[in-house]
């Protein structure tokens, strides 16, 4: 598991980090860094900008990730795929790690690549480095190979005691009960009715470029009147964009999570020009809806995880739940999210589907 020959680094084993680990890695792999940072000894001070954001919030978020990644982390863990680097926060990760790799002498030393896909590393990073794989192992096993990259850099990893796990096991609580708690704030809610505003100008901007089409008749129907709405009808597929609010007559007490996304695609089975009504009447053969999520600098659309019967008072404080009175007398009122994505990748993934869907025959020959 070695790293063959090691650089030795007296600064690392001397100095004193503000963080044991930072992680870097794309957007596609934060469900896989959270189940991992989940395996780390809590004891360990971890920089993961998902648990950050109220401090990169109160900084200038660019300057913040460039210092963490080049001087207050003892070491570093990228989850790599031939993307990392590319987006603008890892572009300045990679700066900052590529700096303190030769400018400031370090070596690699303090540095951990893990592949998340097979061979997309750094070209600079050396492949004789590479050792943990999550191809090959599992996410416990690749905590350890952490926390051992950790302690040969000077870390220093803390025994547990009963009372260190429990108070972890507070803490983690009380930040999911704040988060869920967040959904009701002013902040949210006029993020998400922003966010509202931005759909509908996504969606005009996709049919814009669609409009013009020769090859395929192409239908629109869109208001913007209670709220954006749109049918777009590309080569007999229809696509529908919505957004639902809540009915505040009804609810006292309104979370962003009541406002709804749904994207929807239909088949035509007429020559009915109305294509409101011709999806009102057809039933959908694929349907997301989306929740909004919101938590400070992370905020976008979320699929519901729905739970099922069964869900007891300790899991209901750090769950999402529904408010619509007719929801709340089913099994269905509780739910999780995690991982949003923005408006702008939700509405481009619909659009693309239609496309490709309403160009499958003509694919063949092209």
């Amino acid at each position: 598991m070695g790293d063959g020959h090691k650089q030795y680094n007296p600064i690392a084993m001397t100095k004193e980090y503000k963080y044991d680990i930072a992680f870097s890695l794309c957007k596609q792999d934060v469900k896989f860094a959270r189940e991992l940072i989940a395996q780390l000894n809590p004891s360990i001070r971890v920089f993961f900008y998902e648990n950050n954001q109220e401090e990169l919030i109160a900084q200038s978020g660019p300057e913040t990730f460039g210092r963490v990644f080049n001087k207050e982390a003892r070491i570093v863990v990228i989850l790599s795929r031939k993307e990392w680097s590319e987006s603008f926060y890892t572009d300045i990760e990679r700066n900052a790690i590529i700096d303190r790799t030769s400018v400031r002498n370090e070596g690699y030393s303090f540095l951990m690549v893990i592949p998340m896909a097979p061979g997309e590393i750094p070209s600079w990073y050396p492949t004789t480095k590479i050792y943990a794989d999550p191809q090959h192992w599992s996410i416990d096993r690749l905590a350890s190979f952490i926390e051992f990259k950790l302690s040969d850099e000077g870390g220093a990893i803390k025994k547990l005691t009963l009372e260190d796990r429990y108070n972890n096991l507070q803490e983690r609580i009380a930040a999911k009960k704040e988060l869920v708690q967040k959904q009701l704030s002013a902040d949210a809610l006029d993020a998400v009715r922003n966010e509202i505003n931005t759909i509908y100008q996504l969606v005009e901007g996709k049919i814009e470029v669609l409009k013009d089409n020769t090859l395929w008749a192409t239908q629109r129907q869109t208001w913007p009147q209670p709220l954006p709405g749109a049918y777009f009808s590309l080569s007999g597929v229809i696509l529908e964009v919505k957004v639902s609010a809540p009915d505040e007559t009804r609810q006292k007490i309104v979370s962003c999570q009541d406002y709804v996304l749904r994207l929807a695609l239909y088949i035509s089975t007429s020559e009915v020009t109305n294509l409101w009504e011709e999806a009102k009447f057809n039933k959908p053969f694929r349907v997301t809806e989306y929740r909004f999520l919101y938590n400070g600098m992370q905020k976008g659309w979320s699929i519901p995880f729905r739970l099922d019967k069964g869900i007891s008072a300790n899991e209901s404080q750090v769950l999402f739940r529904h408010k619509d009175p007719e929801l709340m007398q089913n099994y269905m009122k509780y739910y999780d999210l995690k991982d949003p994505a923005s408006s702008a990748d939700i509405i481009d993934e619909g659009f693309q589907l239609l496309l490709a869907l309403s160009s499958e025959t003509i694919e063949k020959y092209i």
